[in-house]
């Protein structure tokens, strides 16, 4: 990662639950030295993540995240996102390469567009596979996660950026392969869960009893703002926070 920190790039990786599209990109801008802004499905713009956002740019008085939002039934959209990509030098992309949250371990990036690849090749990205482990059960859960299973921590693994010019020299026909095949070839050898964290799960539990998993998330937040150190009520208004909670 040394010989590309501070160079733009563009991120593919898998999909398991909700929460990592915000702290992946987090720690990747840490990682590459530039800003990530990942692109999403635009109807996460009114769910819980469009709208934390929105609250967390209003407290702080100024713009702090970006994601790009695309509706998928518009193709047209998307292919407008990618020439902003190439307009905007200096600040990297991710996108989970299946554009949809897997539901087991064991499912591995089957789907890719080229269209990434070749805007990489032209406004020369290097391409960084990454994959997100450790945060579904091995059996296929009933729905989406939203954070990883039963509060259990995740494994976020970046592999050797493939640099522009090495992924031209491949057979157009190849590139798609190659960077699915990085991005599996990241996976752990085994596809069971990281441990539960019962106590979190407990006090999840305790404090949104009978809510769907969708709807625990704020509590979710909730409990992950109370360990650390600044006191964050302090900082976000009451009223706001309930506000926010109420409209996602």
């Amino acid at each position: 990662m040394a010989a590309i920190r501070g160079r733009p790039v563009l991120l593919l990786g898998n999909h398991q639950v909700q929460i990592e599209s915000l702290l992946g990109t987090t720690i990747a801008s840490w990682l590459t030295g530039t800003q990530v802004m990942p692109i999403a499905h635009a109807k996460h713009e009114n769910r819980w993540i469009g709208q934390l956002l929105r609250l967390l740019d209003t407290v702080a008085g100024r713009q702090l995240h970006t994601i790009r939002y695309f509706d998928q039934q518009n193709p047209q959209q998307f292919l407008h996102l990618v020439e902003q990509i190439k307009s905007e030098r200096g600040v990297s992309t991710m996108v989970h390469a299946d554009g949809t949250r897997h539901v087991h371990s064991g499912q591995r990036v089957e789907r890719l567009t080229s269209t990434l690849l070749d805007m990489a090749i032209e406004i020369s990205l290097p391409i960084v596979p990454v994959y997100f482990a450790g945060g579904l059960p091995q059996q296929p859960v009933s729905h989406k996660l939203e954070v990883p299973y039963r509060h259990g921590a995740q494994d976020y693994i970046c592999g050797r950026p493939i640099m522009p010019e090495e992924l031209s020299a491949s057979p157009y026909a190849h590139r798609r392969h190659r960077v699915i095949d990085a991005i599996n070839g990241l996976a752990p050898f085994s596809d069971a869960p990281n441990p539960p964290n019962l106590a979190v799960e407990n006090r999840i539990a305790a404090a949104a009893p009978g809510a769907t998993p969708l709807a625990s998330i704020w509590a979710c937040i909730e409990d992950a703002l109370d360990t650390v150190a600044l006191n964050w009520r302090d900082v976000i208004d009451t009223d706001q926070w309930m506000a926010t909670r109420a409209m996602s």
